[in-house]
């Protein structure tokens, strides 16, 4: 998908997404993931033409595509933060509908956390959140309302550890540690970790305590 939206964009055609798992918001984002000399980089695309998902086959992906679509998800609430800090900060940019928006994708999302991650209410308001973050970024015209501090030190991470995991994991599990530094909804964002099993799944395969720490020290140079 990333490669195909890529290509689109280099050769300004239009582009259908038909995701099939709900790993990240990158099937409706104007961003595309994709390796480059070996290592995974985040490089600037175009939003998709239009989405067509089909529920009944993204219940059928790999637990792991949805848990990392849910850490990805949840970190809007610390990309948001990072966000407001760098306009008091620096005076950056800042439009209210594209954060209205991705605060809202949160917000949605976590009144169906009890359901079940295979659930149909679940997916669809998981699809739905991870789509309206895309459009954010696109109204924004940067990655702002969707990716702070916790996606750069993904974003390290990728560059530091010989086998990264899933995308959203790596972000689910520092959005976790960002919220604790930030004060910031840290109870909102350990409950829904928990509650969806989260915590648990990546419990069986946990990150390399080194290499995230060092991912931390990095972060910083990402950008």
């Amino acid at each position: 998908l990333d490669y195909s939206k890529y290509c689109a964009h280099v050769l300004a055609l239009p582009f259908i997404s038909v995701p099939t798992p709900t790993s990240n918001d990158g099937f409706c984002s104007p961003n595309s993931s994709l390796l480059v000399d070996g290592k995974r980089k985040s490089l600037t695309a175009r939003i998709p033409y239009g989405v067509i998902v089909d529920i009944e086959a993204v219940k059928t992906c790999p637990e792991a595509c949805i848990y990392s679509g849910i850490g990805d998800l949840i970190s809007k609430i610390t990309a948001g933060h990072d966000w407001l800090r760098a306009v008091e900060i620096t005076n950056e940019h800042f439009n209210d509908f594209a954060y209205l928006i991705a605060e809202n994708t949160v917000n949605d999302i976590l009144h169906y956390q009890n359901y079940g991650i295979r659930d149909k209410n679940f997916l669809y308001h998981l699809v739905n959140s991870l789509l309206m973050s895309g459009i954010a970024m696109e109204i924004a015209g940067f990655s702002r309302p969707a990716s702070g501090s916790e996606h750069l030190i993904s974003h390290a991470l990728d560059q530091i550890t010989v086998k990264p995991t899933m995308h959203g994991i790596q972000v689910g599990v520092a959005t976790y540690i960002c919220s604790y530094l930030q004060d910031n909804r840290l109870d909102v964002v350990r409950d829904f970790l928990q509650s969806t099993g989260f915590f648990d799944f990546v419990a069986k395969k946990p990150l390399n305590k080194a290499e995230f720490i060092e991912a931390i020290r990095f972060a910083p140079a990402i950008k």
